[in-house]
């Protein structure tokens, strides 16, 4: 469980769950595979707690090579010819209960090249669909210097 990343040891020795108290998000790659884990931190959590702990990278997880919702919206992407970047996993699983199941999340890295590739492999229409805040804001603007 420690070399998966899944749990940590303590300076004490003591070992924990890397995601306690967390919503957890299987990452899949392409094929439908976990490969990794996202956790986003509950309703009453401390303040200083960050709002998502990914999985650490390993040799099958690159978190600015994966998209989270991507094995599901390959095809809707490809049929469709469009893809839609939303900003988190609640906001793709949202878009695609709601039908559109082209939806994809960068999982905290930020938008990546290698993002922009992975899509442009299924899709030739890029629809940004991030939150109307600051970081919402700035992350529309990095992502369109990508595009």
């Amino acid at each position: 469980m420690i070399a998966s990343g899944v749990s940590l040891r303590a300076q004490s020795g003591r070992v924990y769950d890397r995601f306690r108290n967390r919503l957890m998000f299987p990452i899949l790659d392409e094929g439908g595979r976990v490969i990794a884990f996202s956790g986003r931190v509950l309703a009453g959590a401390e303040p200083e707690e960050p709002k998502y702990v990914n999985s650490p990278e390993t040799m099958i997880f690159k978190k600015g090579r994966v998209l989270f919702g991507f094995d599901r919206a390959r095809r809707a992407m490809a049929e469709e010819g469009r893809a839609i970047v939303c900003e988190g996993q609640l906001d793709v699983l949202r878009a695609q209960a709601a039908g559109f199941l082209e939806a994809v999340a960068p999982l905290g890295t930020g938008f990546t090249e290698e993002h922009a590739k992975l899509i442009g492999r299924f899709a030739k229409e890029i629809v940004i669909c991030l939150d109307a805040d600051v970081a919402g804001d700035r992350a529309a603007g990095r992502l369109g210097g990508i595009l």
